[in-house]
């Protein structure tokens, strides 16, 4: 999401009277009024979310019963969020969250 506005106003008045006989009188009146403002805000806003099973479960049978369980798991969250408002004010806010489960069960 970006904001632009960009506003200008400028008045000029420019007013001059001249009265001449054997006496001179002069009245110059100038005004100049100017006004900018430019505003810019632009919000980044990205986010990712992966989440990532993996899940293995071998049973095997012979005169030997061996059961393994292993069980992976991860889960990845990572926000990037940046406001920038060029009157130089800058917030950043990086979050990053990963849940790692590794779990192995054997029997022998």
């Amino acid at each position: 999401m970006s904001i632009n506005i960009f506003t200008e106003m400028s008045i000029n008045n420019s007013t001059e009277m001249s009265i001449n006989n054997s006496t001179e009188m002069s009245i110059n009146i100038s005004t100049e009024m100017s006004i900018n403002i430019s505003t810019e805000m632009s919000i980044n806003i990205s986010t990712e979310m992966s989440i990532n099973i993996f899940t293995e479960m071998s049973i095997n049978i012979f005169t030997e019963m061996s059961i393994n369980i292993s069980t992976e798991m991860s889960i990845n969250i990572s926000t990037e969020m940046s406001i920038i408002i060029p009157t130089e004010m800058s917030i950043n806010i990086s979050t990053e969250m990963s849940i790692n489960i590794f779990t192995e069960m054997s029997i022998m």
